[in-house]
């Protein structure tokens, strides 16, 4: 089983994603907070890279904070930071493989949320197939 996320791939959920009203930045990280694929609102390179590292970092506090107050394995689903700008989500995308989105404040977080998960299990089970993209991390 292959674990890679093909380069196709992220070039279509980035460039569906940047095209959803409200959704200023989009970045595709791995788990370990590299970036594979990106854009923002600014063009700014350096920063889609940053973004990555911290999205990992917030997955991680996210796990752990769970795992610690609960004392059981726990697996992040999403997570969401609201902002005095707007708001952050970062989902599972593929296996060690996450989206990051930044929106503007207006946006309708539930609407983005729904259509990031909806686009990623349309293009997951073409490209990985559901079994690889659910595994997670």
């Amino acid at each position: 089983m292959t674990t890679a996320v093909s380069q196709d791939w992220m070039r279509s959920v980035v460039e569906k994603m940047a095209g959803i009203a409200g959704v200023s930045d989009v970045v595709i990280l791995t788990g370990d907070g590299l970036m594979n694929a990106g854009v923002t609102a600014r063009d700014d390179l350096g920063a889609a890279q940053a973004a990555a590292a911290a999205a990992s970092g917030f997955l991680s506090c996210g796990k752990g904070i769970a795992q610690t107050l609960s004392g059981q394995p726990a697996r992040v689903l999403q997570g969401v930071v609201e902002t005095d700008i707007g708001f952050v989500v970062v989902i599972p995308a593929a296996e060690n493989t996450f989206l990051a989105l930044n929106t503007t404040l207006a946006a309708d977080i539930g609407q983005i949320t729904y259509e990031a998960k909806r686009l990623i299990e349309r293009l997951g089970d073409r490209v990985l197939g559901s079994a690889q993209r659910d595994a997670g991390t």
